[in-house]
């Protein structure tokens, strides 16, 4: 199974985003774009690193909003009751 990418934030310079959930591993991390001229380059970061130690930056903030939205919207195809969402992982991680 491919690793699910979900875009929260793009920043002002055209840097993206995204939450990442691998299900194999069974982990979950943000991954960062990098926009033009180093567009292509893709840096990981640690979940807990950009909640703890980004606080107040655009992409902190997005992130929260992105993952209260997904915890709270019942109707989301991730919120379903099925062991191993993207949903079930972050209520680990953060709980």
């Amino acid at each position: 199974m491919a690793t699910e990418r979900r875009l929260f934030h793009i920043g002002r310079d055209g840097d993206r985003w995204f939450l990442c959930y691998c299900p194999e591993a069974c982990c979950l991390y943000v991954a960062h774009e990098l926009p033009e001229p180093a567009s292509g380059i893709t840096m990981r970061v640690e979940l807990r690193d950009l909640l703890r130690r980004y606080p107040g930056t655009p992409e902190q903030e997005a992130l929260r909003h992105f993952i209260g939205a997904l915890l709270l919207d019942a109707s989301h195809p991730q919120t379903s009751a099925r062991p191993g969402t993207m949903r079930d992982v972050i209520g680990e991680v953060l709980g």
